[in-house]
């Protein structure tokens, strides 16, 4: 009933038009919709690459968006509101209900911008709608292309850590690496001293940490907590003061997944072997 195009075609619109007459068809309705642009703005979505600022390059064809780890149903729900609107504010709906509530009336005959900003936001959303369950089973496969061996069971006790944090699928081995590579791979031990801090101060955090830590029992969240927080307390620092070299220590870089979750799936064993290589560190430096 309908013929539903770009709006390259508007110009040959007539002679279609003629064509049908002319052969004694009956005409269906010509609907021409807005192209999809660049994300500058300037012309034509294209194939050819480009990067985005971090460096990576941006996916253009379907297998692209689908290695980036970007989800079929977020896809298609972004995709849907380019050029195309229910009700001016809602954003996310289901397959079914944009499917519903899609009119030709409601597209929009200005050409739309494709936003990777928006649409790893969009992604975002949808991941932290998954169970962990599920999610873990959709990140699997990333973790095949990984140059670490990452088992399930434990990737399921990681993945609520990690939720939050993910906008697409295939950034989860550059958050994950520090669980099942070992020994760390080497770091910058400036990272381990405190921001206003010293060397000096960095020890007597850390050895303090491997301190309290050997005592945990059992080895939990709750008590990694109580323990590194009334550490705190008794040193005089403030709790971010003392876990920044000890988030060093143990995952190898200043920004990881929440510290006590991170702390118990490692395990006592490995974190007290890591405070003590950052210790090492520390003598070797000073």
């Amino acid at each position: 009933t309908h013929i539903m195009r770009a709006e390259e075609w508007i110009a040959t619109a007539p002679r279609h038009v003629q064509l049908y007459r002319a052969l004694g068809w009956t005409m269906p309705a010509i609907a021409h919709l807005p192209v999809v642009l660049d994300p500058s703005g300037k012309g034509k979505m294209s194939k050819r690459k480009k990067t985005a600022p971090d460096g990576r390059v941006l996916p253009v064809l379907v297998r692209d968006f689908r290695a980036a780890g970007y989800l079929p149903e977020a896809m298609f729900n972004f995709l849907a509101l380019i050029g195309w609107h229910y009700d001016g504010h809602t954003e996310f709906m289901t397959r079914d209900e944009i499917i519903e509530r899609f009119t030709i009336e409601r597209i929009n005959p200005t050409a739309a911008a494709f936003n990777y900003a928006k649409l790893d936001h969009f992604n975002g959303v949808y991941i932290r709608s998954l169970s962990a369950d599920e999610l873990t089973e959709r990140l699997m496969p990333f973790l095949e292309r990984a140059p670490f061996r990452a088992d399930r069971e434990t990737m399921r006790r990681i993945t609520p850590l990690i939720q939050e944090r993910l906008e697409r699928l295939d950034q989860v081995i550059g958050m994950v690496d520090f669980f099942f590579v070992e020994p760390l791979p080497d770091y910058d031990p400036a990272g381990l001293i405190p921001r206003n801090g010293d060397v000096a101060m960095a020890r007597r955090l850390l050895a303090a940490s491997r301190e309290a830590l050997a005592a945990v029992n059992p080895f939990e969240h709750d008590a990694i907590e109580a323990a590194l927080r009334g550490l705190a307390e008794r040193l005089g620092v403030k709790a971010g003061v003392l876990f920044q070299p000890l988030r060093v220590a143990t995952c190898g870089r200043p920004v990881a997944p929440p510290l006590f979750g991170t702390l118990e799936i490692l395990g006592q064993a490995r974190v007290l072997a890591r405070l003590e290589r950052a210790l090492a560190m520390l003598t070797d430096a000073g």
